[in-house]
């Protein structure tokens, strides 16, 4: 396959064999969560112009479908990086060029994990019918590996629009398959109990209760694995937005929730936890004049600007 390339800047990649570009993607998978975002671009970047430019070659049957599958995975995770710093139009044009991969080769990891990133796009531009129904394709028939996250997209989705009784139903079929594979593969990270945790706390606060909102997301604290930032990041704020849903709104509270959340190495803030922090700043509307809260929305606001540049 031969594909017009986005534009993406990196020096000329040393020449790798295929086994060995295997190997590298399989420890980009493993080590998504710890990686700075920035180092990761580089790192996918040229690995997929490798890829393209061996596609060029003649190769064999076998080599031309491995080399494909590595196309596809490759520009799925500029996709994802594209994602994660908030630029959703390039995530959205590397989803469409990974797809073209996907169908050469019929890889249900990399077909489910783009189904994955396409909600979350839809999700963050707001248009959360789009968010569920893609979710709720994705799932259909999907292997165990990626049942429980596209369960949890859709169940977030529902939530956001109200609608309790899917709610519910998305969150059963998550928790039936959370924690069954969390051995990293390329594609989504696992999905573990703590994820599970985590996202029935983004559910319980899109629904207005407050008391699960802060039970679940004092559960995904404790069980999410600190390395994995973005994941503890949207804990922390569901336990910050709880602590704002109840009688007696506790706002010291919630903002030293969400400096929990920002307080990660560099290079690891992503686009949907400031998202989340925004949210929180709008729900300290209340106590603006108050000095903590105006120091936090200036921590928001450095750190929508600290935010990783586009790989397109």
């Amino acid at each position: 396959m031969r594909s017009k390339r986005p534009a993406v800047s990196t020096p000329p990649p040393r020449h790798r064999t295929l086994g060995e570009l295997e190997d590298d993607l399989a420890d980009i998978a493993v080590g998504y969560d710890t990686t700075p975002h920035q180092m990761l671009i580089g790192e996918v970047a040229r690995r997929w112009h490798q890829v393209e430019d061996m596609l060029d070659r003649r190769l064999s049957v076998t080599d031309s479908l491995r080399t494909t599958r590595l196309g596809g995975q490759l520009t799925y995770y500029l996709g994802r990086l594209a994602f994660a710093g908030g630029h959703y139009r390039d995530a959205r044009r590397f989803c469409d060029l990974s797809d073209r991969y996907a169908d050469q080769v019929g890889d249900e990891m990399l077909t489910g994990s783009l189904a994955a990133l396409r909600s979350s796009i839809a999700y963050y531009t707001h248009r959360w019918d789009k968010a569920a129904l893609t979710a709720a394709r994705g799932r259909r028939g999907a292997e165990p590996y990626l049942a429980a996250r596209l369960a949890a997209y859709e169940a977030r989705s529902h939530a956001r629009l109200g609608r309790v009784r899917e709610t519910e139903n998305a969150l059963a079929a998550m928790r039936a398959h959370a924690g069954v594979a969390t051995r990293p593969r390329p594609g989504s990270s696992p999905f573990t109990a703590g994820s599970a945790a985590m996202f029935a706390a983004v559910c319980a606060i899109e629904l207005g209760d407050g008391a699960e909102a802060r039970r679940h997301a004092r559960e995904a604290v404790d069980l999410i694995d600190p390395r994995s930032h973005e994941e503890r990041g949207h804990a922390y704020l569901c336990l910050a937005s709880g602590f704002l849903l109840q009688d007696r709104p506790d706002p010291a509270a919630a903002i030293a929730a969400s400096r929990a959340a920002a307080a990660v190495p560099d290079g690891h803030l992503s686009a949907t936890v400031v998202s989340a922090m925004s949210e929180v700043v709008r729900e300290l509307g209340p106590w603006a004049s108050d000095p903590d809260v105006r120091a936090f929305s200036a921590l928001v606001q450095q750190s929508r600007l600290a935010l990783p540049g586009s790989p397109a």
